[in-house]
């Protein structure tokens, strides 16, 4: 079941097939979801509200893609979604797999991040920030290249979270979470 807000007041829920806890994206109006077949569906976010929990149609989905992993994490970025799998890294945009990095370690959390807002030069690339559990490590890499590896002083969780904090005097610093709230 997945519910939606609106100035701390429940907007409307709806029951989706499939639909495990777990990471939510939207972009362009669509409200993106991870099930249990190892999919990720995708839902106008109109056909969520005009339907009601009592009719027993199905509702349809703008798009299925067929990941193959479990999602552990997703993040709309422009008019893509990023998502996290088991062992992959998956950029999918209008339900279209525009690509898929295989990773050398199992990642529980992620960032994206836009460099171009750190510095005044025209690069436009985006910076991938991945927490990982074999090591506890923070990689760093953009563009399928790992920049730099760092692990966390306190590395005796596992991490959750990972985001760039821009902070008056220090912008691109690292905000780590992990299990025990550290």
């Amino acid at each position: 079941r997945v519910a939606v807000y609106e100035h701390e007041t429940e907007a409307f829920s709806r029951r989706l097939p499939g639909l495990l806890p777990g990471p939510l994206a939207y972009v362009q109006d669509v409200l993106v979801t991870a099930t249990c077949a190892m999919e990720l569906v995708a839902y106008k976010y109109d056909v969520l509200v005009a339907a009601s929990d009592e009719s027993k149609r199905v509702l349809n989905a703008e798009w299925t893609l067929d990941v193959g992993e479990m999602i552990s994490w997703m993040q709309a970025v422009g008019d893509s979604i990023v998502a996290l799998g088991d062992r992959s890294l998956f950029v999918v945009a209008s339900g279209t797999l525009v690509s898929q990095r295989l990773l050398d370690f199992e990642a529980v959390t992620a960032c994206v991040y836009d460099r171009a807002r750190l510095s005044d030069d025209d690069d436009k690339s985006l910076t991938l920030i991945v927490a990982v559990t074999d090591g506890r490590f923070v990689v760093v890499g953009q563009d399928g290249v790992v920049l730099w590896v760092a692990r966390p002083a306190h590395d005796d969780g596992v991490p959750v979270a990972v985001r760039v904090c821009d902070l008056p005097d220090k912008p691109g610093m690292l905000a780590v979470l992990d299990d025990s709230a550290r």
